[in-house]
């Protein structure tokens, strides 16, 4: 929804139709709160247009990419691990953001760093999107089990996996930290992750 700044305290009535292109200052008379945001806004209508002369909406300007990953080939798409809500006396959602790029390992020996926490919703519970990164240690593990108790590497905590059907792939789309072009503004945006089917 666009803000209009032409109510008080701004008073932004720029028109382009007036084709006002600069707003000159008189020496020893005070500057207008006014005349000030209507020199922004000449400005970054300036700006608007040349931006939306070479991109298009959305598009990246400074490097940044983005990606998505599905579960349309059964080797893609993100693996996911859904959480028993308590574990130990502890709720899981206290602390499940914190989770978020730790390195956890289970009692298997398998080991995943977490990309991503989603919190309980509805029937959804808790669950983590997570990159395996070492298989068990008998080898042949290569994701968590249902049922098994897992810890983030420095010990801090514990959670455990649903006892049934508790892993799985779920699709995600990331965006990598980048200037992109957004409604006329070049817009800085931080690296950021998204989930877009969680199971």
């Amino acid at each position: 929804m666009a803000i209009d700044f032409n109510t008080e305290p701004y008073n932004d009535d720029f028109d382009e139709d007036k084709k006002f292109y600069r707003i000159l200052y008189r020496p020893s008379f005070a500057v207008q709160a006014r005349e000030l945001t209507q020199m922004q806004t000449i400005l970054q209508n300036q700006i608007s247009r040349n931006g939306d002369h070479f991109f298009k909406q959305g598009a990246m300007v400074i490097p940044g990419q983005a990606s998505i990953e599905t579960i349309a080939d059964i080797n893609q798409g993100t693996d996911y691990v859904k959480l028993q809500s308590i574990y130990n006396g502890v709720a899981v959602e206290t602390f499940l953001s914190d989770l978020a790029g730790k390195t956890i390992v289970g009692t298997s020996g398998v080991e995943a760093q977490v990309i991503l926490t989603q919190s309980a919703e509805n029937a959804d519970p808790s669950t983590i999107y997570v990159r395996y990164t070492n298989s068990g240690t008998d080898g042949a593990t290569k994701t968590f089990a249902d049922g098994e108790v897992i810890s983030t590497s420095d010990g801090t905590y514990d959670v455990q996996a649903l006892a049934t059907s508790s892993t799985g792939k779920g699709s995600t789309a990331k965006v990598q930290r980048g200037v992109y072009y957004v409604n006329g503004f070049f817009v800085l945006v931080p690296e950021q992750t998204i989930v877009l089917d969680k199971f």
